[in-house]
């Protein structure tokens, strides 16, 4: 299963479309938590391998971005 798969089956967990306000709300509140609850250390601990610490912030704040923006 694919992560967008993921995704569009977390939106439709008890058939309605207001489980999709939950799963962006809880991404919502993840993203935050990455840009400003972890340390360096603890964010190489989990990405080392794939990208640094300002990278991994740098990701995360540009989907954040993307979910506050207003239509």
């Amino acid at each position: 299963m694919t992560n967008e798969q993921k995704i569009v089956n977390a939106c439709n967990l008890d058939g309605s479309s207001l489980a999709s306000v939950y799963v962006i709300e809880a991404l919502r509140v993840g993203l935050q938590y990455y840009l400003t609850g972890f340390s360096d250390e603890e964010i190489s601990k989990g990405w080392g391998l794939m990208d640094s610490p300002a990278g991994v912030r740098a990701k995360m704040k540009r989907i954040l971005d993307e979910i506050n923006r207003k239509e």
